[in-house]
């Protein structure tokens, strides 16, 4: 009985050195004999020799020792503070062109507007501002942005690229889900080569109501095809992360401790772009 054991086991050795049944795709680590095969989720360079013998000898126990796979298979991100460090550049050039007509509008003041949908920041501004809400104000607001252009390319994170490369080559889908109109999003995305990224782009202006409500979010998820508790949603602002826990999917917030934002409701925190691959393939 013994021998035949050892027969069995030096067949399955001589098959996985001498006939390539050990494959990586994506995050996905597969061993294969001609019985049988089990596929490992695991982050690249995390599947070790003693947990492949484990399973030849003893499939049951080598099973259970493999960390279950992580449940994420869809990563959705918002655009401005996460993507671009866009914020405190929208919110300067704005104060700087209201102030002299508006002098009472401080930086301070225009906080809550980072993460509003572009339907509900011209009526904060006008309240701010304190004016009427008219086509004329609007005009006002658009014209303000219109004198100082964005390089967008000069706000993109560094390291946004390559870990969404990392994500892409992971085998999980993508998205972006912004407030912001539509034709912002495809310039941003654009200039700074990322469209290639996102077959999946939602923006805040086709729903009645945007972030904080979680609708934007629930949208994005039907379009991937997803569970929300498969969804990882990469956000920075108060109302990004509260849109995306109410829609149940697993919120990591951006810190960036130059803005007062409530990010409570997060599941994870980050500080850098450059973590998002690492915890998505950790998440149990």
């Amino acid at each position: 009985m013994l021998h035949l054991m050892k027969e069995s086991l030096q067949r399955k050795l001589a098959a996985l050195f001498f006939v390539p049944p050990l494959t990586y795709v994506g995050a996905m680590w597969t061993v294969q004999d001609s019985n049988r095969a089990i596929t490992f989720s695991l982050p690249l360079g995390k599947l070790h020799f003693h947990d492949i013998i484990r399973w030849i000898v003893c499939p049951v126990s080598a099973e259970r020792s493999v960390p279950m796979p992580s449940p994420i298979r869809a990563v959705i991100f918002d655009m401005d503070g996460v993507l671009i460090d866009s914020e405190p550049v929208y919110l300067g050039m704005q104060a700087r062109n209201l102030q002299t007509k508006y002098p009472w509008v401080t930086l301070e003041s225009m906080y809550p507007t980072v993460g509003m949908s572009s339907q509900e920041y011209p009526r904060f501004m006008a309240r701010l501002c304190r004016v009427p809400f008219t086509p004329e104000f609007e005009k006002e607001l658009m014209q303000a942005d219109e004198n100082e252009p964005i390089h967008f390319p000069d706000i993109l994170r560094p390291e946004a690229r390559p870990m969404l490369e990392q994500l892409r080559a992971m085998g999980l889908q993508l998205a972006l889900a912004s407030s912001s109109p539509m034709s912002n999003i495809r310039q941003v995305l654009g200039e700074c080569g990322l469209m290639e990224f996102f077959p999946v782009i939602v923006s805040g202006e086709q729903f009645e109501a945007s972030k904080p409500d979680p609708e934007i979010y629930l949208h994005t998820m039907a379009r991937l095809g997803r569970r929300p508790e498969e969804c990882l949603i990469v956000e920075d602002s108060t109302y990004g992360v509260q849109a995306g826990a109410a829609a149940g999917g697993l919120v990591a917030a951006l810190r960036d401790e130059r803005f007062p934002f409530d990010q409570s409701a997060a599941r994870f925190h980050i500080g850098n772009l450059s973590e998002i691959p690492a915890l998505a393939a950790s998440i149990q």
